[in-house]
Order: structure tokens, then sequence, then C-alpha cells
């Protein structure tokens, strides 16, 4: 894939993102697109209550497919459901409270897809914003935490750690890759 323009696929399961997605999706339309195209991005809602699906419809960029699940399933399900619309070389799912650090995010997340077609899954680094409110202070006390964990652990920490809010799958990954159900874990008991 060394020389090959990759397509891309970005999917974005979202609850109630009304005041964040609208961030998300400009981050997305200022990337350089070197390397890779954007075919898609398809934002699913998981039965929102707010105005996340009117706010997605009112940008009216032909690349953009909003699906408006009414009813509340589930993130593992909507995640389900946007991988078996993949048809791209990379499909990467971001949470829709993201936002993209630089105008060189989806490159640097494909790039070792370019470099080693063997690639199967690449997790994207999360940076919070630093916090105002006493409520953000404790969140980022959390990833202060992980941060310092990462330092002292180094590899061992990344072994079995799979970022959720930014994450990129080879299209054959998506063909036989399934997350399960928050409930799937408790059937047997």
């Amino acid at each position: 894939m060394k020389n090959k323009k990759l397509t891309v696929t970005i999917g974005i399961p979202v609850y109630n993102e009304e005041k964040n997605i609208i961030f998300l999706l400009e981050s997305i339309f200022e990337q350089k697109e070197e390397g890779y195209k954007i075919e898609k991005i398809l934002v699913i809602s998981d039965g929102s209550s707010d105005n996340t699906v009117d706010v997605v419809c009112q940008l009216r960029n032909k690349k953009i497919s909003i699906i408006n699940g009414r009813k509340r399933i589930g993130k593992a399900r909507r995640f389900n459901s946007l991988l078996k619309k993949n048809e791209s070389d990379i499909f990467i799912q971001f949470d829709g409270d993201v936002v993209l650090k630089n105008e060189n995010t989806i490159k640097n997340i494909i790039k070792p897809f370019l470099n080693d077609p063997s690639i199967a899954v690449v997790n994207g680094s999360v940076e919070p914003i630093f916090p105002v409110t006493f409520v953000e202070r404790l969140s980022y006390f959390g990833f202060e935490i992980w941060q310092e964990s990462k330092r002292v652990l180094g590899n061992k920490a990344e072994r079995y750690r799979s970022i959720g809010q930014i994450r990129a799958f080879s299209r054959e990954f998506t063909k036989h890759f399934y997350l399960p159900r928050e409930t799937d874990h408790y059937e047997d008991i």
C-alpha cells in the first residue's frame, strides 16, 4: 500500500452531542488529504434526545450521512452498524466530543497502514483540553494518572489498550471484527 492513495470512511457514533459534533466535523473538513481520500463521514445517533441530528443535517455536506437511530441501543451496537457500512480501505472511528488536533491528524493515523499492509488497528492519542471547571479538573486528574502510568510502565501500559475515542481499522479487519454489546459479557450470569 506504500504509494497507493487510501480511501477512508469515518464513523461517528453519537449520543446527545449537539454542542460538540460541529467542532469535530469542522476539524475533519480542515484535514489535508495527502495519501488518502475521505469517501464518507457516517454519523449515527443512538437515540439522541437533543438536536444532534439537526446540527449535523444543517451542514449539508455531500460526504456526510446521518443515521437517526431513534432508540437507545448502545455505542457498541451502533459501532458495529457503522463497521458493516465500511467499503473503504480504512475505517476511522471518532467519538462525537473529539476535536482533531491539527490538519495532519488523519494523515498521521493512517501512516502505519501505508507503511505496513499487515497492520489491522491503529489507536489515536487523546489530549484533553486544559481544565477550567472543578468537574473538568477531576477528569483531567484521571488523564494525568494514566500519563504517569504510561511513563512508569513504558510499553507494558500500551500492550492491551485500545483508546475508544480514536481508532482506525483496515478493511480486512472490519470484515471480521465485532464489538460485543455490553450485555454480551453477562449472558451467562
